[in-house]
């Protein structure tokens, strides 16, 4: 594991400059060495700032988004294509320029409860929109990772399987998994399984807190296993959502 973090909603809505700081800050006191932000917009933030903060407390920051559905990279329509094309590279700018690392996310779809399955032609325009954003982010110094997430957020990617069969597809090796415990046990039959399955691909792994279960002890059994599979066994960056801090 390379870092332990936390998300910046922990300490704040993360709407304000302020809050942001405050959430830098409020991490690095806790001991955390990593902090997940959500999409920054540089119009409403001071990236520079902000990069410089993080690097005065030595706190590095990644960010992750879901696309809106004007903006959907699995869509059929060109100009939607486009525009989540043009979404995604600003958001890897935006990235860089704020210090980050990591760029994560629902970035393959939009962020929404689809009515309809996947087409082949939707997969297709994802592929290659990622592929080709990976490419950009390369060249930024930003990791690409893809959150896998529940069957209610997208209709794309629920698994690990179906993450790693995308990935092999863009064929880029800087594209890597968000494996999040909070989706997995929702969708995966055996976490451990799924970790060992993402291995070295793993970029981000992410504690959420357990909300489906069959028994009052399984879901957490399972999360805090993972967890510790997550120390060893991959090389990813280790956030926690929900859990409080250390004391």
């Amino acid at each position: 594991m390379k870092r332990l973090g936390i998300h910046s909603f922990v300490w704040t809505g993360g709407q304000t400059q302020e809050g942001l700081e405050k959430a830098l800050e409020k991490s690095a006191e806790h001991g955390y060495r990593c902090i997940e932000f959500a999409y920054l917009r540089p119009e409403l933030f001071d990236l520079d700032r902000l990069a410089r903060k993080s690097q005065e407390l030595d706190v590095q920051i990644g960010v992750t988004m879901g696309l809106p559905v004007s903006a959907d990279v699995s869509s059929e329509d060109p100009e939607v294509v486009a525009a989540g094309r043009a979404m995604l590279a600003d958001a890897v700018r935006a990235v860089r320029d704020v210090g980050g690392d990591k760029l994560g996310g629902i970035l393959y779809s939009a962020h929404t409860k689809y009515n309809r399955q996947p087409t082949t032609d939707g997969w297709k325009n994802s592929v290659h929109a990622i592929a080709d954003t990976a490419e950009i982010a390369e060249a930024a110094g930003v990791d690409l990772v893809l959150e896998v997430v529940n069957r209610f957020e997208t209709n794309l990617l629920n698994t690990t399987a179906q993450g790693m069969k995308f990935i092999a597809d863009t064929g880029n090796d800087h594209v890597r998994l968000h494996m999040d415990t909070f989706h997995m046990q929702m969708e995966e039959a055996n976490l451990a399984a799924a970790i060992r399955l993402a291995g070295t691909r793993s970029g981000i792994f992410t504690s959420g807190s357990p909300t489906v279960a069959t028994s009052a002890t399984a879901p957490l059994t399972g999360i805090l296993f993972s967890m510790r599979l997550s120390r060893s066994d991959t090389t990813a960056t280790w956030f926690s959502r929900a859990f409080p801090p250390p004391l």
